[in-house]
């Protein structure tokens, strides 16, 4: 995994991760609020790309050090929700 900006080991995954744990009552749709606000304190510079189809509206931010922009859909940033949330029920 990357990292980013000067998070040290904070990843993209790491951010998800620690978003469900945090919040693990909250609906993907406010966790996609949080992921925002994370990213934007990590100075990403996200920004939300809207589409007529929700579930293909994307968050872009900053990656790595090199300038340049990844993008997460929301469609895939529910998955990752919804697979850290089958992670952690496996774990108990």
């Amino acid at each position: 995994m990357k990292k980013y900006k000067d998070g040290g080991d904070i990843t993209i995954n790491g951010i998800i991760k620690s978003l469900v744990t945090k919040h693990e009552f909250y609906k993907v749709r406010e966790l996609w609020e949080e992921f925002f606000n994370e990213l934007d304190r990590y100075d990403l510079d996200p920004k939300i790309i809207p589409h007529a189809n929700p579930k293909k509206t994307y968050m872009e931010y900053d990656f790595d050090n090199e300038d340049l922009r990844k993008k997460k859909t929301y469609k895939t940033f529910g998955n990752d929700v919804s697979n850290f949330r089958k992670k952690k029920i496996s774990n108990t």
